[in-house]
């Protein structure tokens, strides 16, 4: 008889969407918000078009986050972060509300993996404002 193991084994399905990045779990088609819109056009610099899909994990490197979207969350608190919007700005905090996944669509014949179209990942994130009565 083999000795039990104690290791948590946790199992995700991972999607590459970039360079060390990986969606985790299932992503839904999504009909966006007019302000978050608006940040998606002037951050790609055009209308989105194709597909943007939501979804709640995300995993950077060896880093998981997670956002306030998801309910599974066991222990810590992944969805608050510290960000700049550029380098020569003070860091920001917010709380990650859910991710995206903006598709253009694929030029080639139909059911075929496109390589040159990547999607790119956003995060749509709460910023936290400081409370002027502390």
């Amino acid at each position: 008889m083999e000795p039990k193991s104690n290791k948590l084994t946790v199992t995700y399905r991972l999607t590459p969407i970039g360079q060390g990045i990986f969606k985790l779990g299932a992503a839904s088609r999504c009909t966006l918000a007019l302000n978050v819109k608006a940040k998606l056009v002037q951050s790609l610099g055009m209308t989105p078009f194709g597909t943007v899909k939501k979804f709640s994990r995300i995993k950077i490197g060896r880093q998981v986050f997670h956002s306030k979207a998801y309910s599974q969350v066991s222990k810590g608190n992944s969805f608050t972060v510290v960000y700049q919007k550029e380098a020569d700005q003070c860091e920001s905090y917010g709380q990650i509300q859910f991710f995206l996944l903006h598709q253009p669509p694929c030029s080639h014949r139909p059911l075929h993996p496109c390589e040159l179209y990547k999607g790119t990942p956003f995060a749509v994130i709460w910023k936290l404002e400081p409370d002027p009565s502390v």
